[in-house]
């Protein structure tokens, strides 16, 4: 994987990271602490092994990520069943789940399961911090900057791959700093036609 793969595997780190901060009440901060430097120790590992995989390490991944889903899923004999305490299930299942994926990134599909997990713990905050709006407020900002960044980047990275040629220097347009700005853009222009359209979206 070159510099292009290595923005959109860290990208995805982030998109994680804040879903996992984003339940943050649910699980206590020893278990925050362990999942965050996990899911990070997990995305370092699986670049470093980009190129040289060991034997079966997919199947022991995907034996633990079932594990950890089948293991929290079983709070739900023991679990008043409402609203608020099936996203605290859910989510906490959700949360092991992609710290134990982080471990096997190989591909498309895994990135792309990563980002439905985090976007879903995401909007399971919204069940569980209600209480704490600007917080969330400010993680579906970043979340949606970083989501901006990731699609676009993978737009460019598969149109490169189908055989286009960038125009002008090449390590100036692909740059981070660059990546960033055209990712600022994009998403100011998204916040501004969301504030034109929100007074006519009809209310029930």
């Amino acid at each position: 994987m070159n510099k292009d793969a290595l923005y959109f595997h860290f990208a995805n780190l982030g998109l994680v990271i804040i879903g996992i901060f984003s339940i943050q009440k649910v699980v206590g901060p020893v278990i925050m602490a362990l999942l965050v430097l996990g899911s990070i120790g997990g995305f370092l590992f699986s670049w470093y092994i980009r190129n040289s995989r060991p034997p079966h390490i997919d199947t022991f991944i995907g034996m633990l990520s079932l594990a950890s889903v089948v293991l929290v899923l079983s709070k739900l004999y023991e679990t008043e069943i409402s609203f608020e305490n099936l996203l605290r299930v859910f989510s906490t299942a959700l949360v092991w789940l992609s710290l134990f994926q982080a471990f096997g990134l190989k591909g498309q599909k895994s990135y792309s399961l990563l980002q439905f997990i985090s976007a879903f713990l995401l909007i399971s905050s919204v069940g569980l911090a209600l209480e704490a709006e600007i917080a969330y407020v400010l993680y579906m900002t970043v979340f949606l900057f970083m989501l901006i960044f990731i699609m676009r980047l993978d737009v460019v990275c598969e149109k490169q791959n189908l055989g286009s040629t960038i125009i002008g220097d090449r390590d100036e347009v692909m740059s981070l700093w660059n990546q960033i700005k055209i990712g600022a853009v994009m998403f100011s222009i998204i916040l501004i036609l969301s504030a034109i359209v929100y007074p006519a979206v009809p209310r029930f």
